[in-house]
């Protein structure tokens, strides 16, 4: 998260504002899929999110399978691409196609 504390105050990217309002806008996918978009885009610096099923999951308050089928729906409809990751224990990226 682009989240940046500098003397007790809390400054926030734009890069990070811009992909929350990107998600939030979005009004024609299915519930879980917004709340999927809604954590990617809560979890990304730079439209790019590294996280684990488990880090989505608790994120966006839904099980691994709901999260599962709602990255596989969003991927097919060109909001996200998956960048697998480079070994089977590390975390997939998501690049979240903001704008």
């Amino acid at each position: 998260m682009a989240i940046i504390k500098s003397n007790d105050m809390t400054v926030i990217s734009r890069e990070y504002l811009t992909a929350i309002d990107w998600a939030m806008g979005i009004c024609f996918f299915t519930p879980h899929e917004k709340m999927v978009l809604v954590a990617l885009a809560f979890g990304s610096e730079n439209a790019i999110c590294t996280a684990t099923m488990s880090d989505l999951s608790e994120t966006s308050g839904m099980s691994k399978s709901c999260v599962i089928r709602a990255l596989k729906s969003l991927e097919q409809s060109g909001r996200i691409e998956k960048v697998a990751a480079s070994e089977p224990h590390l975390p997939n990226s998501y690049i979240l196609k903001v704008g």
